[in-house]
């Protein structure tokens, strides 16, 4: 459950660079949320699944 949420957090964040607007897409305000839903949310992603897999060995 938690690595669907993720991926939608994901794809959120591709969804915001498709409208490409570069001084809105990386402003200061907008770049940190943006750097977590394209960098951290897919390694959290992996982080989940692999802790799953721990669990049910």
């Amino acid at each position: 459950m938690l690595i669907a949420l993720v991926t939608m957090i994901f794809m959120g964040g591709l969804a915001r660079m498709s409208g490409y607007e570069p001084s809105l897409l990386f402003s200061p305000e907008i770049a940190p949320s943006l750097l977590f839903e394209v960098v951290t949310a897919p390694l959290l992603a992996f982080w989940f699944w692999k802790a799953e897999r721990q669990a049910n060995l």
